[in-house]
């Protein structure tokens, strides 16, 4: 790309410059490329991390329907969900909320200059990335549903709560 000086470059280099230095430094090029490896680095894990808790959340409730007779959450004529809407509403204001930001303002990692630059035409979100989101999903609905299981009568593993217990 072409770069200008911004303070003793002329008008001309600068009209047909894709980049203009305000300062006429170049290292702030270089810092401008770590803050933006940073920035997109911030994104990634942002996202890695709700999604992973959500599809883990969609995953519960998806499973804990198809599974309620195994489970024992089967009432008869009614179905019976592992979560209640209010619960799925705290989950996703406290255990998502202040952690997801968190990660939003994470300091960069030492050696993010280091690292060769991502591929031309890469996503923010990966084939491997998807991967791993959906394995911390299903391990958390896994989990959710295992404790659920285990606080019901019936079930895989037989427990002696009542639903509200579970839920």
């Amino acid at each position: 790309i072409g770069v200008a000086m911004g303070i003793t470059g002329t008008d001309v280099s600068k009209d047909a410059a894709d980049m203009v230095l305000a300062d006429d430094n170049f290292a702030s090029i270089v810092a401008a490329v770590e803050e933006g490896r940073a920035i997109f680095s911030n994104i990634r894990k942002f996202l890695r991390y709700l999604l992973s808790s959500n599809i883990g959340e969609v995953l519960t409730m998806f499973l804990g329907v198809v599974l309620a007779t195994p489970l024992g959450l089967h009432r008869p004529g009614e179905v019976t969900l592992p979560l209640l809407a209010t619960q799925l509403l705290w989950i996703n204001l406290v255990s998502d909320g202040a952690p997801a930001l968190a990660l939003g303002v994470d300091p960069p990692h030492p050696k993010l200059m280091s690292r060769p630059p991502r591929k031309q035409g890469e996503g923010v979100i990966t084939q491997p990335m998807w991967l791993g989101i959906g394995f911390v999903g299903s391990v958390t609905a896994v989990v959710g549903l295992a404790a659920l299981d285990m606080s019901l009568p019936g079930g895989f593993i037989a427990g002696g709560g009542q639903l509200r217990y579970a839920q």
